[in-house]
Parts: structure tokens; sequence; C-alpha cells
């Protein structure tokens, strides 16, 4: 399946990245991440390169790791370049440095310290919709449907511990 959103951060920025990529993909949106699980057989720069040419939009993940990663501002000028929509959203303060000042000047963004908020996730999530990136229905219908079995699974759990208290 054809990634719609293509995220560069930091692999130091792993831990924060990741809930993100996660919560995006809880939603239906098809999220290209470096995972560190690309084959051995496959090029490593191949995987990335094509993944950003059929990504929608570029999110690029800020933080003083990520703006000095040479990984990531090689993954930008491919986006830029390739006239992709590029989304800045900062983990934390950080400076842009001049060799992705081009390509990031006058894009808004987003901040995403200590883990974001439903907010920022929701205008996210409309953002990128409204650029053309697709939810995938069956995905959500999917996700709204095992909600309802939790649900329904620990009101029976709770009956049950109930019921063994009581008899």
């Amino acid at each position: 399946m054809k990634p719609d959103v293509f995220i560069s951060y930091s692999s130091q920025d792993f831990s924060r990245v990741m809930p993100l990529v996660n919560r995006l993909r809880s939603t239906g949106i098809s999220v290209w991440v470096d995972e560190g699980n690309i084959d051995a057989a496959t090029l490593w720069s191949e995987s990335i390169v094509d993944a950003i040419a059929e990504c929608t939009v570029l999110i690029m993940m800020v933080s003083l790791h990520s703006t000095s990663s040479h990984n990531v501002v090689k993954e930008v000028m491919i986006a830029s370049e390739s006239k992709k929509t590029i989304l800045p959203i900062y983990l934390e303060p950080a400076e842009i440095p001049s060799k992705l000042k081009y390509q990031l000047t006058g894009i808004q963004h987003l901040e995403w310290f200590n883990g974001g908020s439903d907010d920022i996730f929701e205008i996210l999530k409309d953002s990128l919709l409204k650029i053309g990136v697709n939810a995938n229905t069956e995905i959500l219908n999917l996700n709204e449907n095992l909600s309802s079995f939790n649900d329904l699974f620990s009101n029976i759990t709770f009956r049950a511990f109930i019921f063994s208290i009581i008899f």
C-alpha cells in the first residue's frame, strides 16, 4: 500500500515519534517510517527515496537531533525537489539550520511538545485530510469494533470479578 505520509526523524527521537506514528495509523492514515526493519536485501536508500516519491506529505519531526541529522536533511531535500508538501512538527524548541532554511521557510508548523495533545492531533489529522491524505475507513471501522469488543470484555470481566467477590 502506498504511504500517504513519510515521517522524517532522527533515530534518537524514536520513542517520541512512534506514539504519534501509531496514533496516525490508528486513524487509518498510511504512514511510512523507518523502524529499522528494511529488508537486508533491499537498498536502504532506495527504499527511502521510493517512499518519499510515493507519499503525499513528508512530516519532519523537528528536534535538536533531527536538525543535525544528515539523513533527515537529505530526506527533506528530496521531498522539496519532488514538490512534496512538507509539514514540520516540533518535538521541542529548535533552531532551523541554514542547510534546511530554504526548504522550511514560510511553512506553518505544529508543536508536539511532551507527547502533544488531542487538540494538536485533530489539527494535524484535519490538515492531512485537506491536502489529500486518505484515511482507510476499513481500519477506522476495525478500530471502532475492537474498541467496542474491549468495552464489552471489560464489562464482562468486571461483572465476573464482582460475582466472585459476592459468592
